[in-house]
């Protein structure tokens, strides 16, 4: 933890940082990341009964969201050229 709150994560050189907030709103805010196989990424979410979003699409990429128990959003894409 660090003095303000939240968590701070660093594997090689990717960090990723986690902030708190003490409202609740609704930002748009939030993390997306790339994987090379987004189908198996819904299928194994859906499984395990994870709340899913279909996103607006974006030209070149196939993407969805989906929330954590706390209602965080998180985005996975794939760009269709992987």
């Amino acid at each position: 933890m660090i003095p303000n709150g939240g968590l701070w994560y660093e594997v090689a050189d990717i960090q990723f940082h986690i902030g708190v907030e003490n409202e609740i709103n609704n930002s748009k805010h939030h993390p997306a990341f790339r994987v090379k196989n987004l189908a198996d990424c819904r299928k194994y979410l859906i499984e395990q009964g994870v709340r899913i979003k279909e996103d607006i699409a974006i030209p070149g990429m196939d993407r969805f969201s989906f929330f954590d128990p706390f209602n965080n959003r998180f985005e996975l894409l794939q760009y269709k050229d992987l």
